[in-house]
């Protein structure tokens, strides 16, 4: 039996090559491509499917960038949970990187067994984004993207998001599971890294 046979998955792949802005696929157990569709194969410049068949993230992405997709990989294989609208940043062939919105989830043969990752990302434009995908942060988030370079304080952030320091604060930690401070650095650090791939 086929893969997507074992899947009860023959005829829906075709579905996902009528979807020219995201990326699917999908992964075995130890991290390599069973399935991509025509977005994913433009994005790495790939001619056929065959030529990703068989490879791992780290044939595809810088190290930096693998490590995280296998990060995250790992939490849904492990916990058998979702990760939904992720934001990070993917490459391209061309060496430049953007903002995509990514969802992990596990993917279980028809005994309920969990085999792999099944995955879609799509690139994010446009200032609302960060509004839609953020609500009430998304001022703050579309505010540090566009000032990485200033000093940004957590007041200054609070007002924008017509909260108090400490509530401001909460809700950030609730949200992205880290500081105001420490989510600023890590873009600052993605911000470097995608200037050093995308230059001379």
């Amino acid at each position: 039996m086929s893969f997507f046979g074992s899947l009860g998955f023959e005829h829906g792949q075709g579905l996902f090559e009528h979807l020219p802005d995201h990326q699917f696929w999908m992964k075995d157990r130890r991290g390599r491509y069973l399935y991509v569709n025509s977005a994913f194969l433009n994005n790495y410049n790939l001619a056929r499917i065959e030529d990703v068949l068989g490879r791992t993230d780290y044939d595809l992405s810088p190290r930096h960038l693998a490590d995280r997709f296998v990060e995250d990989d790992r939490r849904v294989l492990e916990k058998g949970g979702s990760l939904i609208n992720h934001v990070e940043l993917v490459g391209r062939f061309d060496g430049t990187i953007a903002w995509f919105a990514t969802s992990k989830l596990p993917l279980k043969n028809r005994e309920g067994l969990i085999v792999g990752t099944t995955g879609m990302t799509r690139e994010l434009k446009g200032r609302h984004v960060s509004e839609s995908l953020y609500g009430d942060l998304g001022t703050v988030i579309v505010y540090m993207r566009d000032h990485l370079a200033d000093p940004i304080r957590d007041e200054d952030l609070a007002r924008l998001a017509n909260l108090s320091i400490s509530a401001f604060q909460r809700r950030f930690r609730r949200f992205f599971k880290m500081t105001p401070n420490h989510y600023l650095k890590q873009l600052r650090v993605a911000h470097c890294r995608e200037a050093l791939l995308g230059s001379r």
